[in-house]
């Protein structure tokens, strides 16, 4: 009985939330009056608190738990803190971009407790800095990128690796699979948005429509609610 108690408690506090960031989705898009990263802000924190919840006394909780923290912090910087002018504008995207590669760090050490084998987590760990490596050498000599862009990089590639480890536990945790995969949409959407589509000469309708209609922010969003959704039914 205590256990459908608390299963219950669950889903009510995931359908409430759910229809809390849903609502200022309808809101945002039928009224057009609140700014997008006050909104992306308020999402992700409410994302955050739904984790903290159910964060009880596990290494995967509270992983996810400190992961949205650094994402909400991450928010404020980049997002909202350049309109309070207390920062040079590079040095709060750079804050900002280190704070999302913390959500990737918080996400590397959680695909770790999925798996009891050393070898397999050593070669989790290695790939990652052997992707960063070949990128940090070779990306230099047939591209000019700023610092703000190879950080970001790094993200990217932390991300695909920590998506393709998900993938290979996906039964352990499908929600997070499918919020980290959103994660890792928003990214290349918003690379696209700030210089990949110039390097790469992407150009033409698709991009039009990814600027227009900030369809990065619409991936990230839920992105964000089914992390802190996987946190409050991963099992204890």
């Amino acid at each position: 009985m205590e256990k459908k108690k608390v299963d219950l408690f669950k889903a009510v506090a995931s359908v409430l939330f759910g229809a809390g960031i849903l609502g200022m989705y309808l809101y945002v898009c039928l009224k057009g009056d609140i700014k997008y990263n006050i909104l992306s802000l308020a999402c992700v924190g409410a994302s955050f608190v739904l984790a903290l919840l159910f964060v009880r006394i596990s290494k995967k909780k509270i992983l996810i738990s400190v992961a949205l923290l650094f994402s909400a912090l991450a928010d404020f910087f980049v997002l909202v803190a350049p309109s309070l002018d207390f920062m040079e504008l590079e040095k709060l995207q750079l804050l900002g971009l280190c704070l999302y590669c913390g959500v990737q760090l918080c996400l590397l050490l959680y695909t770790l407790t999925l798996s009891k084998s050393i070898g397999l987590n050593i070669t989790n760990i290695a790939f990652r800095v052997l992707l960063c490596l070949l990128a940090w050498f070779l990306i230099p000599k047939y591209l000019t990128l700023t610092r703000l862009q190879m950080i970001a990089v790094m993200y990217f590639l932390n991300a695909c690796v920590t998506l393709l480890s998900l993938l290979f536990y996906f039964k352990k945790n499908p929600i997070l699979f499918f919020g980290v995969l959103l994660l890792l949409a928003a990214s290349v959407f918003v690379g696209l948005t700030h210089g990949a589509a110039e390097i790469f000469h992407i150009t033409g309708k698709f991009m039009e429509i990814i600027t227009k209609y900030n369809i990065a922010f619409f991936c990230y969003i839920p992105a964000v609610y089914l992390i802190a959704l996987s946190s409050v039914w991963e099992k204890d």
